[in-house]
């Protein structure tokens, strides 16, 4: 038996296709509204297959400004051209810096957040980004690193991952 293309022999669950990207890249914003962050522009190098879904992981360092708060939390998800694959409150993973009793501490904290999402594609050639959303606009939050840029602070490369997966 011979196959002529990736279609040829698949069977649900197998991965058909991977894309990837890092970025050393800052972002920072103050907006309540989902924004491009601008650091990933991905689509698969084929058409996905009708009726494939996509597994997109996403992983990132954050950080905010001091404001005299607790906890502000950032929402990151997967844009597939321009619909949300995560959730429209909360994107694919969300988070905060904030970890110490002084809240004017925040400037020199960071969190690493993960998350991913299985969802079905709208689409068979879609472009894909990183999505961000602040809770408050009173505040600056960074995708990258801390508030503080000092070399001694946590910095960190955003990551996402999306897999074209078989069903």
């Amino acid at each position: 038996v011979i196959g002529t293309d990736s279609a040829t022999f698949k069977q649900p669950g197998m991965i058909l296709q991977t894309i990837a990207g890092n970025s050393n890249t800052v972002f920072d914003s103050t907006s309540t509204s989902w924004t491009d962050t601008g650091l990933f522009s991905l689509t698969f190098p084929r058409n996905l297959q009708s009726g494939s879904k996509v597994l997109a992981r996403v992983m990132a360092t954050i950080g905010e400004t001091a404001n005299n708060n607790w906890s502000n939390r950032m929402n990151l998800s997967i844009f597939e051209n321009t619909t949300n694959k995560g959730s429209d409150s909360y994107g694919v993973v969300n988070g905060h810096a904030h970890h110490q009793g002084n809240a004017n501490w925040t400037q020199y904290e960071a969190n690493r957040i993960t998350g991913e999402v299985l969802f079905t594609p709208s689409v068979l050639n879609g472009t894909y980004k990183l999505y961000f959303k602040g809770e408050t606009s009173n505040i600056t939050y960074y995708v990258g690193r801390t508030s503080h840029n000092g070399t001694q602070n946590p910095t960190g490369q955003t990551q996402i991952i999306l897999q074209e997966i078989a069903q």
